[in-house]
């Protein structure tokens, strides 16, 4: 029982941290079914000083969601990572369900499976594996992107999260 209190302790105060730190939408028009996720990639470019914080999180158009980047630099609940500005503006990081390598500081322009840190915060961000999260997926509509900041005492100028940019590749025989 007092296990259990700790752990919704734990929970609802790192809760009070959380804050989106941006929010973008691409509207895709044309119809289809993804039949090979590993023909499709998720290229962001964001840029913070903790990896720790740093949730980013993708939706197709049904409202399903799967995580990219669920807190890499972080060690436990509290954790934020180092004071190192880990994400540099400018490197482009693709996600794809073909790739096995997982992100590993320093983090730099390549590809990479979808990664997480030892945190299970927050819960709510499900690390499906790409491949089936996204088969069968239909194309058409808004797919939106949602990036999380674990430290919502942060400023801009002092390392808070931001997306750059990001964007969908489709290869020939993504889509059927």
């Amino acid at each position: 029982m007092a296990a259990r209190a700790l752990s919704r302790l734990r929970y609802n105060a790192a809760a009070r941290l959380i804050r989106v730190s941006q929010r973008s939408t691409i509207a895709i028009t044309a119809d289809g079914i993804i039949s090979d996720p590993s023909k499709l990639s998720i290229e962001v470019d964001i840029s913070t000083y903790h990896s720790g914080e740093v949730v980013l999180e993708l939706f197709a158009p049904s409202g399903e969601s799967v995580g990219l980047i669920k807190r890499i630099g972080a060690n436990d609940d509290y954790d934020c990572g180092s004071m190192i500005k880990e994400f540099e503006v400018g490197n482009k990081l693709t996600f794809n369900s073909a790739n096995t390598s997982f992100l590993a500081f320093p983090y730099v322009t390549g590809n990479y499976a979808p990664t997480r840190g030892r945190s299970h915060f927050p819960i709510s961000v499900r690390m499906t594996p790409l491949g089936t999260f996204l088969a069968g997926k239909d194309i058409r509509g808004a797919w939106k992107i949602k990036m999380y900041d674990y430290n919502a005492e942060d400023v801009v100028s002092l390392g808070a999260c931001r997306l750059n940019s990001w964007k969908l590749k489709f290869e020939a025989g993504a889509v059927r």
